[in-house]
């Protein structure tokens, strides 16, 4: 104790092997000098944590404040839905037609891929960036997962039933939920196939969904909600089976069915140090029961008015990425999309629609009631071929209609809309072609705190297919039913900008100003291929004139004093001369600060 004591080391070097140092860079997504424009990027931790009923990604676009969803619908900057891209990984994945909306199988409530297989999620506003194109509302992009150099799988299941829902109360009145099932599961796995240079990753999910139908039902709730009493559905069933011969269907409640599948699977491949490539394909099916109406603001449907939805889609993707030079780096995608849509009455015979008054509680209370084959499904079969190349090059630069009193079988009114005796195939065919280019600049100023974007691009939306000349259109109304939209050049131009202030550079002000061009739904052009007036004919006959329902033999061609088809009235659809492609400008302008305690 209180001695001093010397000691002499000498240190030597000597190689330790040590466990491999694993280095995670991640981009932070709102700090970001590309970020420009108004956007919302969710990463898979939050997509993955996040509650969703339904497991589909385009749920979580309601988390921005440029969107609204209604009625499963997504409006993005208050534009029509039809009006977004959506995509997976830059390629188009979305049904253009756009028959019931801008997702592919959306009458079936198809998911466009496995929740699992998203990495991250983006809802881009207004991109000031050129290769962005054919929108005006706004993009959804999911970016995918991919293979790592460990094997890692993953599997889950849920379930939930009507023990699981709360009751519904309306005017005090306490309502326990019908029956429901819902189950769903998936599974995950993904890794090397040779270490460093081939990896592997693939997703499924399956859900069975078993619905009851919404609103108010016979058999459960209030008749003088329905507005009908159960004895008036009954003798309308017992006139459908005793005079006619047909199946009303059922009147209470109706479990629908919904089952639907997802597989996803993506191969990407390290060719060399300059060179990659991905194989993705993507296979969604659903098939689903729309069920008949039992809201009070419309016709009370039976079961035999509901139809049933078969909806399948495959996407194969191939992209190439390639580094050309230190300057120069090129991306190549080449997306091939077969999409199809099978819509199948569950009745054969015409939607009949019945007033039926009801005596309840004193209370004289009438409902339309409506039977039979719904009546557009016919016209809802659909099936799209859709193929998209796009190649960037970058340099680094500083069925008939009766309404009848049904027991006497005296209709008020009949219409059947027939076609030509010309005409041996009334399906509706067309093609569209869009070209397009773009330049654009990207630099950087002021030791790279100001980042600037600015380009130019044109697209070239090409119809080659036309309508039907109809020459008594044009003699009488100077209108050619043969005349689609031009195909001039559609000119967008954009400029971007991000300003990072600070020396952490940690508050920034973005924006831009530029053009965006869309698409219409082909489906609003499809129907000046399917009514130039020399397709089909609409013959309507009124009251006394209209003849009975007779499910023995075919539709009636006339009225009941010899006028038929002939007498009609065909309808025509035209396109104004001055028709375009829609284009929208949008000017942008944000404000981020990262707050001390948010870090």
């Amino acid at each position: 104790i209180g001695q001093t004591l010397r000691l002499d080391f000498e240190l030597t070097t000597e190689p330790i092997e040590l466990e491999a140092l694993q280095v995670d860079v991640r981009p932070d997504p709102v700090f970001d000098p590309a970020h420009m424009g108004a956007a919302m990027v969710l990463d898979k931790e939050i997509v993955t944590k996040l509650p969703s009923l339904s497991r589909d990604f385009t749920e979580f676009a309601a988390l921005s404040p440029h969107v609204k969803v209604d009625d499963e619908r997504i409006s993005v900057a208050g534009q029509n839905d039809r009006f977004n891209a959506i995509q997976i990984d830059g390629a188009l994945s979305q049904d253009v037609f756009g028959l019931a909306s801008s997702l592919p199988g959306g009458d079936a409530n198809a998911k466009p891929i496995p929740l699992d297989a998203i990495e991250q999620y983006q809802v881009l506003v207004a991109p000031f960036d050129v290769r962005q194109s054919g929108f005006t509302g706004g993009v959804l992009n999911a970016v995918t997962r991919s293979g790592t150099n460990r094997w890692t799988g993953s599997g889950f299941g849920f379930y939930r039933d009507e023990n699981f829902l709360g009751d519904l109360t309306v005017d005090d009145v306490s309502q326990k939920p019908e029956t429901l099932e819902n189950y769903v599961f998936g599974l995950t796995f993904g890794g090397p196939l040779l270490t460093d240079r081939v990896h592997l990753f693939a997703a499924a999910e399956v859900e069975r969904r078993r619905w009851p139908t919404i609103g108010f039902n016979l058999g459960t709730d209030d008749p003088v909600r329905v507005s009908l009493s159960p004895d008036s559905a009954q003798r309308d069933v017992d006139i459908h089976r005793d005079a006619y011969g047909l199946e009303a269907g059922d009147y209470t409640v109706v479990t629908l069915p919904n089952d639907l599948a997802n597989v996803f699977a993506r191969l990407d491949v390290q060719l060399d140090p300059s060179n990659r490539f991905v194989l993705r394909h993507n296979f969604v099916s659903a098939q689903n029961e729309p069920g008949p109406n039992r809201a009070p603001f419309d016709a009370y449907e039976f079961s035999s008015y509901a139809t049933t939805v078969d909806h399948t889609s495959n996407s194969t993707v191939f992209q190439l990425l390639s580094r050309l030079s230190p300057r120069f780096s090129n991306e190549f995608l080449v997306n091939f999309q077969v999409i199809s849509d099978r819509v199948d009455p569950l009745a054969t015979y015409p939607r009949v629609e019945v007033d039926i008054t009801s005596d309840l509680g004193g209370q004289e209370l009438t409902r339309l009631v409506r039977t039979g084959a719904e009546l557009n499904a016919h016209a809802n079969e659909l099936d799209q071929d859709i193929i998209q190349v796009t190649n960037n090059l970058t340099a680094a630069v500083g069925r008939g209609q009766v309404l009848a009193d049904l027991e006497a079988n005296l209709p008020a009114r009949y219409d059947i809309v027939a076609p030509f005796e010309d005409v041996t195939d009334p399906a509706v065919r067309f093609s569209v072609l869009q070209l397009a280019g773009y330049v654009q600049r990207e630099e950087t100023a002021f030791d790279e705190r100001l980042s600037l974007r600015y380009g130019i691009r044109v697209d070239f939306p090409l119809i080659l297919d036309q309508p039907r000349a109809n020459p008594d259109v044009e003699n009488v109304f100077g209108v050619s039913t043969d005349q689609m939209p031009s195909s001039n050049p559609l000119f967008s131009w954009r400029v971007g900008f991000n300003w990072r202030f600070g020396e952490e550079r940690r508050t920034q002000l973005r924006g831009g100003v530029g053009t965006f061009t869309g698409r219409p739904p082909f489906v609003w052009l499809s129907n000046a291929y399917a009514n130039t007036g020399l397709e089909s004919v609409s013959l309507t006959c009124l009251g006394d004139n209209a003849p009975g329902l007779d499910p023995g033999t075919g539709p009636p061609t006339q009225c009941l004093d010899g006028s038929g088809l002939e007498t009609g009235i065909p309808t025509i659809n035209v396109f104004d001369p001055d028709f375009r492609f829609p284009q929208d400008f949008k000017v942008s302008l944000g404000l981020d600060q990262d707050l001390p305690l948010g870090r």
